[in-house]
């Protein structure tokens, strides 16, 4: 039996080592230049739509709220762009409900502000005590006349959609009519009126009590305006059919 030996010099080893490591940085290290390369063209040419609709919604204005296409959106954030889609409509809404009660309330302003502008020149030209208080009396009618209006108008303004939340409560309508009623009694007195509220139960409902009295005001005063003098007029509160009921 014998014994074989092998030796080779650490100095050897390591020139072999390095020059093998020097025939695979250089590609290496142009290998990952290349892919470096190849992401950024990816990345750019892949969030070219998404800038694009970035810079789609940045230029919109309130009068440009049109959806976002979503053709050549990536599909990843069509989600997105669907509800920025979503929340431009719901602005758009909100914007045009605004347009239009400005609109309206224009329109229903512009009426009562005339009949102001002639009681006025009817008050100027009365030239006995008689006729000046009877335009007196009439210019009076006119204010009162003007000031529900407004208040209408702020009240659908207060509680539009996109206005002022809901407040939930327990509300009963007994004591809700009974509470109209007494503040419109001075009113029907005025006007010559038997006005009464009908209804002992409570009557318990979920609901918002300020637009329900808002409701009920505006029910009541289209009914003493409109019933003729020595009419009667009911606020009855009650279950009808099992459902609470305003009449």
């Amino acid at each position: 039996n014998g014994v074989a030996q092998a030796a080779q010099r650490a100095a050897a080893r390591h020139e072999t080592a390095v020059e093998a490591a020097s025939k695979i940085v250089l590609p290496m290290l142009a290998l990952v230049l290349l892919v470096a390369v190849l992401m950024v063209f990816a990345l750019r040419n892949g969030l070219k739509p998404l800038d694009a609709a970035a810079q789609d919604v940045a230029s919109r204005t309130a009068s440009s709220l049109a959806p976002i296409p979503t053709q050549a959106v990536p599909r990843e954030i069509v989600p997105l762009v669907g509800s920025i889609n979503g929340m431009m409509e719901r602005l758009a809404q909100a914007l045009s409900n605004q347009r239009r009660f400005m609109a309206d309330a224009a329109h229903e302003l512009r009426t009562p502000v005339t009949a102001l502008r002639l009681q006025l020149q009817l008050l100027k030209r009365a030239g006995d005590p008689a006729g000046r208080a009877e335009a007196v009396a009439d210019l009076e009618a006119g204010i009162d006349r003007s000031q529900r209006l407004v208040e209408q108008l702020l009240n659908v303004a207060r509680y539009e959609p996109d206005g002022e939340p809901l407040q939930r409560e327990s509300v009963d309508l007994t004591a809700l009519a009974r509470a109209v009623v007494g503040a419109m009694s001075a009113r029907a007195e005025h006007f010559g009126l038997d006005l009464g509220a009908a209804g002992d139960a409570p009557v318990l409902i979920e609901g918002d009590v300020n637009q329900l009295t808002v409701l009920l005001n505006n029910l009541v005063e289209n009914a003493l305006r409109y019933t003729p003098a020595g009419g009667v007029v009911d606020v009855v509160a009650g279950v009808s059919e099992g459902c609470p009921m305003l009449r």
